[in-house]
């Protein structure tokens, strides 16, 4: 076990580095721990931002996952509004962007990702929105509640979820998606089918299948020219095009890298031994798959974080969490666990009436389910996915028989 007189150095602090922090602390670390956060603000909850934030004046307040004195009480020194500008592994020390040094004895990476952006519509420009922190989500909500057209570039849960948003203030909304349809990566064809429609029936006109040619701006209008010759104008441009691994710092110390993110065993510890990566920037490895997986949404962040600063004092069973994602969009509330892409869908419930789950199947064996409004029935498919359940297919689409019944 690691001893008290050892220095822990967390860059980055969102979820996973929050509870990364924690973590540490709940398993008996009795040294330092210094968590670096680029943003000014305490470590804050970000799906909020496209959700709650973006509706209602105040929710900016309610987003952070504890005050300034839960962090002192556990001892946790809130390095805020600072970036690591360089770093040596061989010296085991972090030069800040304020001039200081710190030095650490273990190194947690829990950078996140950055924006995906496209080069013609670039962050920061008047009329143009990312949603990624606090600020962009304020100034996205200042922008709708003025008024005016909407494009929405992307159609994943992001985009999405601003485009309810901005409908919901029966704003002129256009997605633009250049897959065949939404959500391509996070939810099967029929949850997307429905989804579109549950859009389309709100206002919003609905393009995938079509990108982005060009773009100009004419006044306070731009002007965005499609694949297939049409044009969408719009005063407001949200976009949402997924995001990157941040590994710049990982690459810099020298780590292994990859594409998919910072390569980590099961206990998130990275080519080097004194250097662990928690979140969405690991490319972790997940005993229940048994393979090496990058996931990008909250459970994972939550979990993983914790699972790292646990291990970094003692180390027990690697990583084998199953994760998932949740969207809120109008008066939908779609919850996704597992894998949402699979061999064929058993749909359970009534599509019409905004009320059923699909469940995701390879075989006979449930791999993942999406729900609509039915958390309760996404707890009971957690439990069969994690353990590989066989389903009677038959028996599972009948709503008149319980779900755990359902199994061969």
């Amino acid at each position: 076990m690691i001893g008290a007189s050892q220095r822990a150095a967390i860059v980055g602090a969102g979820l996973a580095g929050d509870r990364c922090a924690f973590g540490l602390r709940q398993a008996g670390f009795e040294g330092t721990i210094a968590l670096i956060g680029a943003e000014a603000v305490r470590p804050y909850d970000r799906p909020p931002l496209s959700k709650s934030v973006l509706k209602t004046i105040g929710a900016e307040d309610e987003i952070f996952y504890r005050s300034e004195s839960d962090y002192a009480a556990a001892g946790i020194d809130l390095m805020l509004g600072r970036t690591v500008v360089d770093a040596s592994l061989r010296e085991q020390s972090l030069t800040i962007s304020t001039g200081e040094n710190l030095a650490y004895d273990v190194l947690v990476l829990a950078t996140g990702s950055r924006l995906r952006e496209v080069d013609s519509l670039p962050r920061g420009t008047e009329g143009v929105f990312y949603l990624r922190d606090r600020a962009d989500a304020l100034a996205l909500r200042t922008a709708l509640d003025a008024g005016g057209r909407v494009a929405v570039v992307g159609g994943g849960v992001i985009g999405l979820e601003a485009a309810a948003a901005a409908a919901a203030r029966s704003l002129p909304v256009t997605v633009i998606e250049p897959a065949s349809r939404i959500m391509g990566r996070a939810c099967g064809p029929i949850v997307a089918a429905w989804l579109t429609e549950r859009h389309q029936n709100a206002g919003v006109m609905m393009r995938c299948g079509v990108g982005l040619a060009s773009v100009s701006r004419k006044e306070a209008a731009y002007r965005l020219a499609l694949t297939d010759g049409s044009i969408v104008e719009a005063e407001i441009v949200i976009v949402g095009v997924g995001v990157v691994p941040e590994t710049s710092l990982a690459e810099k110390l020298g780590l292994l890298v990859v594409p998919e993110g910072i390569v980590v065993d099961g206990h998130g510890r990275t080519s080097d031994s004194s250097v662990f990566a928690a979140g969405e920037v690991a490319f972790h490895y997940n005993s229940r798959i048994d393979k090496h997986e990058r996931q990008e949404n909250w459970f994972h962040a939550a979990a993983h974080g914790e699972h790292v600063g646990r291990s970094i004092v003692e180390r027990g069973a690697n990583y084998s969490e199953l994760c998932g994602f949740w969207t809120d969009q109008y008066d939908v509330s779609l919850q996704s666990t597992g894998r949402a892409l699979a061999e064929h869908d058993v749909v359970r419930g009534n599509m019409p009436d905004g009320r059923f789950v699909v469940f995701h199947l390879d075989g006979d064996v449930i791999v993942g389910a999406s729900g609509v409004n039915v958390a309760s029935e996404l707890r009971q498919a957690k439990a069969l996915i994690r353990n590989g359940t066989r389903i009677d297919a038959a028996k599972l689409a009948d709503p008149l028989v319980k779900i755990g019944a359902a199994t061969l």
